[in-house]
């Protein structure tokens, strides 16, 4: 017999079977069989298979490729799962997805366990709460929670710099009363929102460098302006804050501004300073826990923020510029009222047995008739907010952040800024 004739005999075989199994699964009843029946001998011959986790699945954890796997379903699973919807089969479907509560190793993954797929439909401009601005920075992960900061959280955004002011400003009697140069650090920003991370607006399940994280913040417009210029002159560090009060008024300050939908930005900007008084004055009138209490850029807790308004007010405006005095007020480089000059020593003279006139010794100490006061803001008796003093240039010393590559972690060097 020739091989072609053998070869053409095993194809017709294996076609036939091929056609015999199709036809007992599609037309059981053909061999005796009810459909039901029929299905079950295939699940029985061929296996059903289930995706399960490979191991322990937290939440909040996105879920790769190493986290899952296939295998065959055991006869009283299909009972404990049923009414719930199941993954396909298929690794990739879970690839990307993260857990909204824990999946123990070996369990089925189930869509009641994972965040919708339409989680993440919406744009940055959409994440970005209305009347607030956002700021990118690129931070190592030393400065920044070691990188484990989370989307919805809320920082504080800190600033260390080696402050210089220029000698031909200030005189060295000024300096030392400023205490420059040093090394200081001052609170940027308080209470920003991270809403991107990592430059996505989905999940990322790739491992995360060990240099550096990209985080976007938002805050108010004044801020994000101060953020923005003083991000490259200091070390800007995140400092994350406590849950409870993220749940108590940092929430009921967002939510106003959710239910605002921008109106108060653009009522702020055609706002007179009384009006500005005035409406600051209504809030304090309001219930702790009415969220409209909260429906302005002035913190009642800090110092800082008591002219914000006035400030984000400006900005929107486009009549404020952010320059170093902006940073000498947050810095608190001030200039005290140099000390009063001691008083002369008086030494009693004694002429044989009689005392003399007394010795009046003159103090050594001079003090500068007058000195320069840096610029400060301060809200006049009209209610506008203007500056006093003179301006003064400060130079920084600006630690570079920058990777290792033979390591793979951030180090720093000095720079000038």
């Amino acid at each position: 017999m020739r091989p072609s004739t053998i070869l053409a005999a095993i194809i017709a075989i294996v076609v036939g079977l091929l056609l015999v199994v199709l036809v007992r699964w599609l037309k059981p009843e053909w061999f005796g069989l009810r459909p039901a029946e029929g299905q079950a001998q295939a699940a029985q011959v061929l296996g059903e298979q289930i995706l399960v986790a490979a191991r322990n699945i937290y939440a909040g954890k996105c879920i790769t490729e190493e986290d899952v796997r296939v295998r065959l379903a055991r006869p009283n699973e299909k009972e404990h799962y049923k009414g719930q919807h199941l993954l396909p089969a298929y690794v990739p479907a879970a690839i990307g997805r993260v857990a909204v509560k824990p999946i123990p190793a070996d369990h089925a993954l189930t869509e009641e366990a994972l965040e919708p797929l339409d989680a993440y439909k919406d744009q940055l401009a959409e994440r970005i709460t209305p009347g607030m601005r956002a700021v990118n920075l690129q931070l190592p992960i030393t400065e920044s929670g070691g990188g484990l900061i989370r989307v919805g959280d809320y920082v504080d955004v800190l600033i260390k710099t080696t402050i210089e002011p220029n000698p031909n400003c200030l005189t060295l009697a000024e300096l030392c009363r400023l205490g420059l140069p040093a090394t200081m650090e001052g609170i940027l920003v308080r209470d920003a929102r991270v809403i991107v991370r990592r430059n996505v607006l989905w999940p990322n399940c790739r491992p995360y460098s060990l240099c550096v994280t990209n985080f976007i913040l938002e805050t108010d417009p004044y801020r994000a302006a101060l953020l923005e210029y003083a991000k490259d002159r200091g070390l800007i560090t995140l400092i994350p804050i406590s849950d409870v009060e993220r749940r108590m008024e940092l929430e009921f300050r967002r939510q106003a501004f959710l239910d605002d939908k921008g109106s108060y930005p653009t009522r702020l900007v055609n706002m007179s300073a009384k009006e500005i008084l005035e409406y600051e004055a209504s809030l304090e009138k309001l219930p702790s826990d009415e969220t409209k209490r909260y429906l302005t850029y002035h913190l009642r807790t800090s110092e800082e923020y008591r002219l914000e308004n006035f400030r984000v007010r400006d900005v929107l405006r486009g009549e404020r510029m952010i320059n170093d005095q902006d940073l000498a007020r947050i810095l608190d480089l001030r200039l005290r009222q140099p000390p009063a000059p001691p008083p002369p020593t008086t030494v009693q003279r004694v002429v044989g047995v009689k005392p003399g006139e007394p010795h009046v010794f003159p103090t050594t100490v001079a003090v500068p008739a007058t000195y320069k006061l840096p610029r400060y803001e301060v809200l006049t008796e009209s209610g506008e907010l203007a500056w006093v003093g003179e301006a003064i240039r400060l130079n920084y010393r600006c630690p570079d952040v920058v990777c290792d590559p033979q390591t793979g972690r951030a180090t720093v060097r000095s720079g000038v800024g």
